[in-house]
């Protein structure tokens, strides 16, 4: 598992990571996108989670967003990287709709807190 920059400041151990996500991408909700501007990529976000099922929430912190090739990329902490396709897919897509925001709104372009 690569190290990233960030993993040291990752709360969770990766059987909290394991318990969170196995109860499946289908049962959580996004509830709050932080997004901030950042001197090495284009964001950081902190993507706020809560899970229906587990009735628990968790951060997932300190991703990054770029855009290469007219694609945007999310670059994970190590613990994070690991989560399933549904997993990845959620979490895109509700960073998608932020970016999409904060493009709508050019006051919002160095950071912004998105309730979902």
């Amino acid at each position: 598992m690569p190290i990233t920059q960030w993993d040291i400041f990752i709360p969770y151990t990766a059987q909290d990571i394991e318990a969170f996500t196995s109860a499946g991408a289908d049962g959580a909700v996004v509830q709050r996108i932080r997004l901030e501007r950042d001197r090495q990529s284009l964001y950081t976000a902190d993507i706020f989670l809560y899970h229906r099922r587990l009735h628990r929430r968790m951060v997932w912190q300190f991703i990054t967003l770029d855009i290469r090739d007219g694609e945007l990329h999310l670059n994970l902490p190590a613990p994070f990287q690991h989560v399933n396709g549904a997993w990845q897919e959620l979490i895109a897509h509700a960073l998608i709709n932020a970016l999409q925001a904060v493009h709508a709104n050019p006051e919002a372009a160095h950071g912004v807190i998105l309730n979902v």
